[in-house]
């Protein structure tokens, strides 16, 4: 019994290869020529006529390549089921220069081509046909018709009796085309699915899946997914012995095949009601069964199946005694075995599988790496992106800053200028009251005095007010000097030193810069803090010497001014008028001011001003 379900799976590759040729039935001129090819095998006589209209229609349709490529498949398949292998591998390389270029349909022909090659039993070049058409699918990315091609690898792992290789390839070609939802196929390639998992004694899974065949044939309307998942059924049966459940099976294959007229599927039903027969002793039976799938086999030119019918035959003629018959289909079995059965078979397919496989992953695993090197060149595109706008946010951020720092000190500049200028103003206002005002007055009544009065202390009197008016004018030209940029500022700053010169209280000055540093602005700025800090001196320090120091140094006038007094307290430097006035007027000129401790006591302040 082990042979006939090592061989009777070699039909299948001829059921498959059937499907898959036709994936693009949907249109009526595909289905008039399958309808018109089918008749030209049941009815020789009118076989001519029959193929004269499949011609016209091919003629017909020249300008819409997917139904020619459907009416060329369909003559490959015809000439395979008549068994004209020459005449088939025509019609290929007619498809094939036909469609140059058009990937799609050339890997639907390579794939037939690897189906001529696997009837005429030449495996290892059947795969490698098989094995182009794959690497065009999955270039494509049409994984449904890569399914169907990894189904008639599983057949032709069935006719070299690997039953795991081909229940490997059968599996997945049937996850796909059921995760695809493939309606039309995925039925018929489970009864195959099913086969196998018998075969390889996965019981529970064969059953399962040949029951989906035969309810999904029934849901979706398709009769040969309930043929093929009776059949499937009827093996599972056969494999566990259950022989009246398989016959029952088996017998509902014949009869519908018979109502339906798919004579090409009728023989696989007959071929399991001769093996069960034989199971069961019914020889006469079996030979009935037997001679009948022969004939159906030969007519239709399915010689996959020949080794089980001869085998199976050569027992039954030998249980009734007829030796000479049971000799006879036995060497035909033989021969049949030998003739595609072989380790060297097995081995170089599974050789050049290997290897497709091998190079299928290492391709993949290239484009996963060139797809990571790509996103990683996107990150690092986008990384660079985002750190550029992130850049640019800080750049124009920073410069709003300085612009906005900028805008901020001309503001300060023009407040302090307009202080500066304002004071000025009310300085000249003073001063011109001063001079035009108490002066004036002082004068004038010195003048009264001595032309009306008689007095012996007149001259007294006219010398005090003399004196008092020389004050005020000197007060007056403190408050505000004239043309002291013209005369030099050292000039200047030694003018407000001579006035507080003395005996009692030595000031030096060591001018070292040059003086046209100083704009008329800077100059009376330093002018006046000069006479700041000289009074500060005179009124609190009880300093008996005081230097001032004025040197360029790193591009800027360092004012270093000293007293040997006793000092400023810091609550003074905070909260002064004089000093706060002092603060205002650096400022003004973007200066900095500090108050460095004095080795010699007293009092030390340091200015610098570009």
């Amino acid at each position: 019994m082990f042979f006939y379900f090592c061989d009777m799976s070699k039909a299948y590759h001829t059921i498959i290869c059937f499907f898959i040729a036709l994936s693009a039935w949907s249109q009526n001129d595909s289905l008039r020529v399958a309808r018109l090819l089918d008749s030209a095998l049941l009815v020789p006589e009118r076989s001519s006529t029959f193929l004269s209209q499949v011609k016209q229609i091919e003629l017909n349709n020249q300008s819409k390549p997917s139904v020619l490529s459907d009416v060329l498949a369909l003559k490959v398949k015809f000439e395979l089921r008549r068994g004209n292998f020459k005449q088939a591998k025509q019609i290929i390389q007619q498809a094939l220069s036909k469609f140059k270029g058009n990937k799609a349909y050339e890997a639907t022909f390579i794939s037939l081509k690897g189906s001529v090659l696997a009837s005429e039993r030449e495996f290892q070049q059947a795969i490698s046909f098989y094995q182009q058409a794959l690497r065009i699918y999955d270039g494509l990315k049409m994984e449904r018709e890569a399914a169907y091609v990894k189904n008639n690898i599983a057949n032709v792992f069935f006719n070299l009796n690997d039953f795991e290789s081909a229940y490997t390839y059968a599996n997945t070609s049937f996850a796909t085309v059921y995760q695809l939802k493939d309606t039309s196929y995925y039925p018929q390639i489970a009864a195959i699915l099913s086969i196998s998992e018998a075969k390889t004694k996965r019981f529970s899974s064969a059953l399962n899946h040949a029951k989906l065949a035969v309810s999904a044939g029934e849901q979706f309307r398709n009769p040969l997914a309930i043929i093929l998942g009776k059949y499937a059924l009827g093996d599972v049966y056969a494999q566990q012995n259950k022989w009246q459940k398989a016959k029952t099976e088996y017998e509902q294959v014949v009869s519908m095949t018979q109502q339906l007229r798919l004579v090409q599927y009728e023989s696989f039903g007959r071929i399991g009601l001769l093996t069960v027969a034989i199971a069961q002793k019914q020889y006469n039976e079996a030979i009935l069964q037997g001679e009948k799938a022969l004939e159906l086999s030969r007519m239709l030119g399915q010689k996959n199946a020949d080794y089980t019918i001869f085998q199976q035959l050569s027992i039954a003629y030998h249980a009734i005694g007829n030796d000479s018959k049971a000799y006879s289909y036995l060497n035909q079995a033989n021969q049949a075995f030998r003739s595609y059965n072989s380790i060297e078979n097995k081995k170089a397919i599974q050789e050049l599988l290997t290897k497709y496989e091998t190079e299928k992953k290492e391709r993949a695993l290239s484009q996963k790496d060139l797809e990571l090197s790509r996103a990683i060149l996107w990150i690092v595109a986008l990384l660079f992106v985002l750190s550029s706008l992130i850049a640019l946010i800080f750049w124009i951020r920073k410069r709003n800053e300085s612009r906005l720092l900028q805008l901020k000190m001309e503001t300060i500049s023009k407040e302090n200028d307009a202080f500066i200028e304002g004071e000025q103003r009310e300085r000249e206002r003073i001063a011109a009251d001063i001079h035009d005002g108490i002066a004036s007055s002082l004068t004038g009544l010195a003048l009264k005095i001595q032309q009306t009065a008689t007095a012996p202390d007149v001259t007294m009197i006219s010398e005090q007010i003399q004196q008092i008016r020389n004050e005020v004018r000197l007060v007056s030209k403190n408050i505000l000097p004239f043309n002291l940029q013209s005369e030099g500022w050292n000039t200047a700053f030694q003018r407000v030193i001579d006035t507080v010169q003395s005996t009692q209280f030595q000031f030096y000055f060591l001018p070292d810069y040059t003086e046209q540093r100083l704009n008329n602005q800077k100059g009376m700025v330093l002018y006046r803090i000069l006479q700041e800090l000289v009074q500060n001196t005179l009124k609190h320090a009880e300093a008996t010497e005081c230097e001032l120091l004025i040197t360029e140094e790193n591009d800027e006038l360092l004012i270093q001014y000293s007293d040997n007094g006793k000092g400023v307290s810091d609550l003074a430097i905070q909260q002064g008028n004089g000093w706060q006035s002092i603060r205002l007027r650096v400022a003004a000129l973007n200066g900095t001011l500090t108050f460095p401790q004095n080795p010699l006591g007293g009092f030390k302040i340091d200015i610098r001003i570009k």
